[in-house]
């Protein structure tokens, strides 16, 4: 089963099966607002689409992949611009709860994630609970869960 490893300070790591690392997600300053996803597909960046918005969208050199939506409810839509990919959903399983359901557009769910607070690093961590049926890609994964611990830092101020 995959699972997510902290690999250095400011990157999560997500490792298959055999222990090879399959993606990363990386911060590069801890005051930055750009982030790092290297997938198979290539490095990525995701960058906030200003200063005062909400949103935020992945880029591969200059172009548009995807983009992140985040709801005041709580809710984060990930909207890929590549035709033929399928739309996510991240959704919190209760409104105290650290866990979260990561759903298609048909609704079908495709992956668990619950956050852990590891109190020796005083870092919050993510442990995945997959389903088995209809795993995600490493580049949908990874950006759900950089989405996810974007609401953290949003929610803490720290943005």
């Amino acid at each position: 089963m995959r699972h997510f490893h902290r690999t250095e300070k400011r990157t999560w790591s997500l490792i298959d099966e055999n222990g090879h690392i399959v993606g990363s997600l990386i911060q590069p300053k801890w005051w930055s607002h750009k982030f790092e996803l290297v997938v198979p597909e290539g490095v990525l960046i995701v960058r906030s689409n200003g200063a005062l918005r909400t949103d935020q969208t992945v880029y591969r050199g200059d172009a548009p992949l995807a983009d992140l939506k985040f709801s005041w409810k709580g809710d984060i839509h990930i909207t890929p611009r590549r035709p033929g990919a399928v739309a996510l959903r991240v959704v919190r399983t209760n409104w105290w709860g650290r866990s979260y359901i990561i759903k298609d557009d048909p609704g079908a769910e495709r992956a668990r994630v619950r956050m852990r607070m590891d109190w020796s690093k005083f870092v919050m961590g993510p442990v995945l609970e997959e389903s088995a049926s209809n795993p995600l890609s490493a580049m949908d994964l990874l950006l759900a869960v950089h989405s996810i611990q974007e609401t953290y830092r949003r929610a803490a101020a720290a943005t």
